[in-house]
């Protein structure tokens, strides 16, 4: 508490499941959610928390709204996954990186 007002923050491991983006191979990446916020009676729309309400925080729509921000734009196997041959549709990590001709 600071004051008449709050200092959050909210940290927390998450993963998700899924088909990799470049290769389709099941993906599990996993990754920290760090999220903070702040509550000022009367500080005006910069200081107040759309997660708290009459001195109480709604800690569920707060952590969905932190994960969703947090959430990969794609999931992969693994940062340097190659992905799959346009031409063929093979795994180009076992080809070598390598595509059709």
């Amino acid at each position: 508490m600071t004051g008449s007002g709050y200092a959050l923050r909210l940290r927390f491991s998450a993963s998700i499941e899924g088909q990799c983006m470049r290769c389709l191979k099941q993906a599990a990446p996993a990754f920290e959610v760090d999220a903070r916020d702040i509550w000022q009676a009367g500080g005006g729309e910069e200081l107040e928390s759309p997660y708290v309400e009459d001195h109480t925080l709604d800690l569920a729509a707060w952590a969905r709204d932190a994960l969703l921000l947090a959430l990969p734009a794609q999931i992969l196997c693994s940062l340097d996954c190659i992905g799959l041959c346009p031409v063929c549709g093979t795994d180009l990590a076992g080809r070598r990186a390598r595509a059709c001709s």
